[in-house]
C-alpha cells in the first residue's frame, strides 16, 4: 500500500471514528478515553506515511475540510475530559460585570451576585485567582458577548484560531520548502482534537502567533515577528524557549536589542490595564508553585529530592542548562526551536495532554519521530481522567508515564546521538 493511500484511508478513519463519538455506547468520559486512545494509535500508524504522501492540493483540502468539518461537530457539545472551558467563560462573565479578573478568587464573597449554574462546572480551584495572562482575558470577554455562559463562544474563537495556525503552517511549510500534507502531522492528531475542538483548551490561541511569528522571523521581518511571539507568549510563555535561539542568529546589536525589549513591552503593556487593582501575578504563581501531573524528568528528580519547590529548581538549572547548549551548538533555528519546545515539555512539572500541542503544532516544520511519538501516547494520560470522573480520585499511574514516556525518551536520545554524530 502506497504512502498516498495509507494516508488517504487513516485521516479519513481518524476523522469518521471521531465524528462517531456523540453515538458510541458506554459513559461519555470512559468512551472518550478508549476513543482518544484508539485513534492515536491509528494517528501513529499513519504519521510516519504523511511525509512521503505527495498528497495533491485538492487531496490535501479535502481532508483539512473533512477534519475542520469534525472539530465543528463539538462547538456546542459540554467539555469532558477538563474543566477548564467553564474557567474561561467565568473570568469572561466577571469582566461583563466591570471587575478584574485577577483580583478575587472564585469563591470570593464578592462575587457571591454573580454564582448561577456556572458556578458547580468550576474546576476544583475554587482558592485560586485566575492564572490566566491578558491576551487569553480578552478572548473570555469575547467569548461571553458573544454566547453567555454557552461553550459555543469560546468553541468558536477557539476553532478560528486552529484554523489560522493550520494557514500559517501551510505557509511556514512552503517558505521551507516542505511538502504541504506535513500540516496534518498536527491537523490529523487526535490529541489535537479532542483538547481543544472538544474540551476548548485556550493553548491554541497562542498557536497561529507562534507560528506566523516564526514565519515572520524567518523572513527576517523581525519586529512583526516579535509582536506576535509576544502575543503568543500572552496566552502561555512558551514561545519565550525561541527567543534565546533568535539572539543567537542575529548579528546586529539593535535588532538583538528589539528581541530582549520588544516581547517585554508588548507583554507589559497588556498587564498595564489590571495592575492597579490586583496582583495579576497571584494566580499564576500559586499554578506554578504547587501543581504536578505527568512530568517525566521532574518525577525522576522528585522521587530523588521530595520537595517540590527544590525539584522545580533542579529542573528549571537542568533546563537552562540545555537551552544553553543549544544556542550555542544551533544551526538550524527552526529545528532548534522545535527541539527547544519538546525538552521544555521534557523538564516540565505538570503536562497535561494539551500542553503536548504547542510541540504538535510545531513538529510539521521540523518532524521528530519521538515527537510523533509523544502526540500520540499522551493520550494515556486519558486514564487518569476517566478514572477519576467515574470515582472521584485522582490516580497518575506510573505504569501509564512508563507507556508514555519510555518510546518517546528512547527515541529522541536516538535522534540526538545521531545529529550530534
Amino acid at each position: 500500500m502506497s504512502s498516498k493511500t495509507v494516508t488517504l484511508v487513516g485521516v479519513h478513519a481518524i476523522a469518521v471514528a471521531i465524528a462517531a463519538f456523540p453515538w458510541l455506547p458506554g459513559t461519555a468520559v470512559v468512551t472518550y478515553s478508549r476513543l482518544l486512545i484508539g485513534t492515536s494509535a491509528l494517528f501513529l500508524l499513519t504519521a510516519f506515511a504523511i511525509p512521503r504522501a505527495s498528497l495533491s492540493a485538492r487531496q490535501l483540502a479535502v481532508l483539512l475540510a473533512l477534519l475542520f468539518s469534525v472539530r465543528a461537530m463539538f462547538l456546542f457539545v459540554a467539555p469532558i475530559g477538563s474543566e477548564d472551558l467553564y474557567r474561561y467563560i467565568w473570568d469572561g462573565k466577571v469582566q461583563a460585570a466591570g471587575v478584574n479578573p485577577y483580583r478575587y478568587a472564585t469563591n470570593a464573597v464578592e462575587l457571591t451576585p454573580l454564582h448561577g449554574e456556572i458556578q458547580s462546572r468550576l474546576p476544583n480551584r475554587e482558592d485560586i485567582k485566575t492564572p490566566y495572562f491578558p491576551f487569553a482575558q480578552v478572548v473570555f470577554r469575547l467569548a461571553y458577548a458573544l454566547s453567555g455562559e454557552a461553550v459555543w463562544g469560546i468553541k468558536a474563537l477557539l476553532l478560528l484560531a486552529e484554523a489560522a495556525a493550520v494557514a500559517g503552517l501551510t505557509l511556514l511549510l512552503r517558505h521551507l520548502r516542505r511538502p504541504p500534507g506535513d500540516v496534518l502531522l498536527y491537523a490529523a492528531a487526535p490529541m489535537t482534537i479532542f483538547q481543544f475542538a472538544i474540551d476548548g483548551h485556550v493553548d491554541v490561541l497562542g498557536f497561529p502567533f507562534l507560528v506566523f511569528g516564526l514565519l515572520l522571523a524567518l523572513q527576517r521581518r523581525l519586529i512583526a515577528g516579535l509582536v506576535l511571539l509576544a502575543l503568543s507568549m500572552s496566552v502561555k510563555p512558551v514561545a519565550a524557549v525561541i527567543l534565546p535561539l533568535l539572539l543567537l542568529h542575529e548579528r546586529e546589536w539593535r535588532r538583538r536589542a528589539a528581541i530582549v525589549v520588544v516581547p517585554a513591552l508588548v507583554l507589559v503593556l497588556q498587564f498595564l490595564p489590571y495592575v492597579w487593582t490586583a496582583d495579576v501575578l497571584d494566580g499564576m504563581t500559586s499554578f506554578a508553585r504547587h501543581w504536578m501531573f505527568n512530568g517525566s524528568v521532574f518525577s525522576l528528580v522528585f522521587a530523588v529530592v521530595p520537595d517540590n519547590q527544590r525539584a522545580r529548581l533542579i529542573c528549571g538549572a537542568m533546563y537552562a542548562l540545555v537551552l544553553l547548549a543549544l544556542c550555542v551548538r544551533s544551526r538550524d533555528l527552526v529545528r532548534s526551536s522545535v527541539l527547544a519546545v519538546f525538552l521544555l515539555l521534557v523538564f516540565s512539572p505538570v503536562v497535561h495532554p494539551w500542553y503536548v500541542g504547542w510541540l504538535a503544532v510545531l513538529l510539521p516544520i521540523a518532524p521528530r519521530v519521538s515527537g510523533i511519538v509523544w502526540v500520540a501516547t499522551v493520550s494515556l494520560t486519558s486514564l487518569t481522567i476517566a478514572t477519576y470522573r467515574t470515582s472521584g480520585v485522582w490516580i497518575d499511574y506510573p505504569l501509564v508515564r512508563l507507556a508514555e514516556y519510555v518510546p518517546v525518551m528512547v527515541l529522541l536520545g536516538v535522534e540526538l546521538w545521531r545529529e550530534r554524530k
